[in-house]
């Protein structure tokens, strides 16, 4: 018999915290489901763990596969699911137990394409006991009946709630299939990307209040190790999506594009002057700067930004200067 709920999680050098993620999944009040554990290349215990959870639980698959990242992880998952819903829960992560009563009783009751819910964050400091704050982002609940309305309202939903993850939401299986949706093939956005993919074949959508959905946010150093090379083309791939579904639904274009506008601005910002690469040996900064500052879509989009009447700061200048190099670097020691 098929379950109602398929989850799917992808598992990359997960050991230290998987155990707690897999738990607050099988431990939950509501017990209609399948997890599909896709271990991505670890080359730590996580797969071991993995395959523990598989032999003591028949709710528990797992999928081995070469490190691919989440993306084509959670496509492998996709493919071997079989509930009527999706969840996409990550391995550092962790539900309250009766997440999925609640979600899935209220997504049936409304009977909604998609249902998002709250998020609680565990801010961490230097190490992983201490956290430093715990902020609770409760959303104001609502739903939309209409493509219509779903796509008037996209970016404000994007303003209330976190619409990129996929870890705080419940799909239907079925409309993925209809329209073979799946995570595109980046190493980091890719979840903002296939929300987009996905809420462009939706009719309706409910948002509760709840915070059901617990992270650990971690400091910049902890967090710049994961970022990929490629971090500004991902950027670039998830603004054009987002510019893209705003001209193809006609629907809040100059706020939309504003909001965007910001987002991908407060991207660069977060590349060039608070993750720098991890070997600060001056070669290696002189690339990953010159990557940025030279990049002919950075420029043309500050240029633009600059003439819609909108001011640079500083950084911004320097990006723009035909100097921009040599002043970004001695802005970046600064």
């Amino acid at each position: 018999m098929k379950p109602k709920l398929s989850l799917i999680m992808p598992v990359y050098n997960a050991a230290k915290f998987l155990k707690r993620s897999v738990d607050s999944v099988l431990n939950q009040t509501f017990d209609d489901l399948e997890l599909i554990l896709v271990n991505d290349g670890s080359t730590d215990d996580s797969l071991s763990i993995c395959r523990e959870y598989e032999k003591k639980d028949k709710r528990v698959t797992v999928i081995d596969q070469k490190n691919a990242g989440a993306g084509p992880a959670r496509n492998r998952g996709i493919e071997a699911a079989t509930g009527e819903y999706l969840a996409f829960p990550d391995s550092d992560d962790w539900l309250d137990l009766n997440c999925y009563e609640i979600c899935l009783k209220k997504i049936e009751e409304c009977d909604a394409d998609l249902l998002v819910f709250g998020v609680r964050t565990y801010v961490h400091g230097t190490s992983e006991e201490e956290v430093t704050e715990t902020r609770e982002e409760t959303v104001s609940p609502v739903s939309f009946h209409t493509k219509e309305e779903c796509r008037a309202n996209w970016v404000s939903l994007h303003k209330s709630c976190n619409m990129n993850s996929p870890c705080n939401k419940i799909y239907k299986r079925s409309i993925l299939a209809e329209n073979d949706l799946r995570f595109p093939d980046l190493r980091r956005m890719q979840d903002g990307v296939f929300n987009m993919y996905y809420y462009d074949k939706i009719s309706s959508i409910v948002v509760i209040e709840e915070n059901l959905f617990n992270r650990s946010w971690h400091t910049n150093a902890f967090q710049n190790k994961k970022l990929p090379k490629d971090l500004l083309r991902c950027a670039i791939a998830y603004r054009e999506t987002a510019l893209s579904c705003l001209k193809n639904w006609n629907a809040d274009r100059i706020e939309g594009k504003r909001f965007f506008d910001l987002l991908f601005l407060e991207t660069i910002h977060m590349m060039e002057f608070i993750y720098g690469p991890q070997d600060v040996k001056p070669i290696a900064l002189y690339r990953h700067i010159k990557n940025i500052n030279n990049d002919p879509y950075v420029h043309h989009f500050l240029r633009e930004w600059k003439k819609s009447g909108n001011a640079l700061r500083k950084k911004e200048r320097l990006m723009l200067h035909k100097c921009n190099f040599a002043l970004a670097v001695w802005r970046y020691f600064r």
